[in-house]
Order: structure tokens, then C-alpha cells, then sequence
């Protein structure tokens, strides 16, 4: 089979929707890239440089000296993109030994181990779905874990639910916003090819990683031939969330399927029989 006979609707948020493209390019695969939103990291920028010069060690290794935090937690890759930033001195190898790292899934992770984050900094995670705030406070009470003090490091919506979640069990927890993001509008190239593709009843898989894409999705093609629509609703839409899942059923979405977040799972997924699966219009 060709590259061109397998798409990919891709819908992260721009930038790092570019990477997750490249990657799949590379596994033979043909990204349809339509982000509806962008990460924003401007407004933040001096309070993540502040943050970083408190968890990461001088060039002896020493430990900051700053008084710190016993965890950090990253609630997701954009998290992990916007804390690291442009800046020479983000390099996540100067991680303190002395503080924990937590995620919420393996996609994450991932993006810390690609931005440099060195192997004897000890790492939690949930061991499976929901890859949620409670699945990751369970894994940290399972593993015996039981900081002082924590940072969660995340966008500009989540900060109060993460705090609430670790003050109940008697943690301190203090909330770092590093990025928002902000809805953009989709691509006109990009939506032209999507409505070609589903004009010809060609065969294509969606990934949808935010709630909200689903109903963008449906506005998008809102002016479409029904026949068109129909198809897009057809297609197989990979997802991470319960809740996002939901949110393309209730949209019209009728074919979903939930994965583990991060590349290994996307990759597992798109390798599966979704291809040879026959589509057709309800």
C-alpha cells in the first residue's frame, strides 16, 4: 500500500502538531495537518524562567538553591513544550536527580525524554486508562510517593482541579501557567483537501486529542453536500479520552476508538486493521 492511500487527519494544536506529522511521514503515512487551535507561550515566558532556574542544576550538577518542589508534574506535551521554550539555558537535561517527574500519559513522557530529560530522574505515570489527573494520583500513592510539595506545570484552564486534587490528600501544591490555547482558524488548503478526500469516498482515519475539535469539526463542514458530511462521520476517529470520545459521538462521529496517548500508541493504531476496514455513508 502507498502513502497515498493512507491518510491522516491530524488535529493537535500547532506547533506541535507539525512534529506529529514529520513522524508519521516517516512511517509512510500522508498527514492531512488541520490544527483549530496554537499554543501560546508569550505571556509566560519570565515566570517559566524563574520556575526553571528553581528545578534545574548548575553545570557541577549541584542542586538548585532555591528551595523547590519535591514533584513536578506535566499535565501534557504541550506543557512539556511550553516549559522548555527557544531558551539555550531549557535544556532538560539539568534536571535536579532530587525532583520527581509525573505525567499523565505516555505522550508526555515521551516529550520529556525527547527534550533531554536524563534517565536517573525518576518518572510516574499512570499504568493505564484514563490517562487523567485521579489515574495519576493513584499511581503516585501506589508507588509510595508522597511529596511536600508539588508543582503542576500546565495551560491556562486546569490549574484550579489539579490544585484541589492534591490539596485534598494534604498536599501543598502550587499551579505554574505556561501556555494557553488560543482557537485559530482551520487552514483553507487543508479543508480543501479534506473535502476532497471525503467527495471521492476516499479512505482516511482521524485523530482528535481536545474535546472542542469535534463540534469545529462539524462547523467546518456544516455547508457541505450531506452526502460529503455523512462520509466525514464515517471515517475512523482515534481518540485518548472518554470524555473526547463522547464529544465526537455526540457530534456524529459513530466510529471511534480509544488509544493510550504518545506516538507508540498512534503508530500501534494506524498499524491495526483500520485500513482494510470498509467504509460507507449511514
Amino acid at each position: 500500500m502507498t502513502s497515498s492511500d493512507r491518510f491522516v487527519l491530524l488535529t493537535q494544536p500547532a506547533p506541535r502538531v507539525v512534529t506529529i506529522a514529520a513522524g508519521l511521514s516517516r512511517q509512510g503515512y500522508e498527514p492531512l495537518v488541520l490544527p483549530f487551535s496554537t499554543l501560546e507561550t508569550a505571556p509566560f515566558v519570565d515566570a517559566v524562567a524563574v520556575v526553571r532556574s528553581r528545578i534545574f542544576c548548575s553545570r557541577d550538577r549541584a542542586a538548585p538553591e532555591e528551595p523547590t518542589w519535591d514533584l513536578v508534574v506535566f499535565v501534557s506535551p504541550s506543557a512539556v513544550v511550553a516549559f522548555q521554550g527557544e531558551a539555550p539555558s531549557s535544556d532538560l537535561s539539568q534536571w535536579s536527580d532530587a525532583i520527581a517527574v509525573a505525567t499523565v500519559g505516555p505522550g508526555t513522557l515521551d516529550a520529556l525524554t525527547t527534550g533531554g530529560l536524563t534517565p536517573s530522574v525518576r518518572r510516574l505515570a499512570p499504568k493505564q486508562s484514563p490517562w487523567d489527573a485521579r489515574s495519576l494520583l493513584d499511581s503516585i500513592l501506589e508507588e509510595g510517593v508522597r511529596p511536600r510539595r508539588v508543582l503542576v506545570i500546565g495551560g491556562s484552564t486546569s490549574g484550579t482541579d489539579w490544585a484541589a486534587e492534591f490539596l485534598a490528600m494534604g498536599i501543598l501544591c502550587e499551579y505554574l501557567t505556561a501556555y494557553r490555547n488560543h482557537f485559530c482558524e482551520p487552514d483553507s488548503a487543508a479543508v480543501e483537501r479534506l473535502y476532497a478526500l471525503c467527495q471521492e469516498q476516499a479512505a482516511w482515519v482521524g485523530v482528535v486529542t481536545q474535546a472542542p475539535t469535534a463540534a469545529a469539526l462539524n462547523r467546518l463542514a456544516s455547508d457541505w453536500p450531506i452526502k460529503v458530511r455523512r462520509w466525514m462521520h464515517a471515517q475512523p476517529f482515534l481518540t485518548i479520552h472518554p470524555r473526547i470520545e463522547q464529544s465526537l459521538i455526540d457530534a456524529g462521529f459513530h466510529s471511534t476508538q480509544r488509544i493510550a496517548p504518545g506516538a507508540s500508541a498512534l503508530h500501534a493504531a494506524l498499524s491495526s486493521n483500520l485500513w482494510s476496514t470498509p467504509r460507507k455513508s449511514p
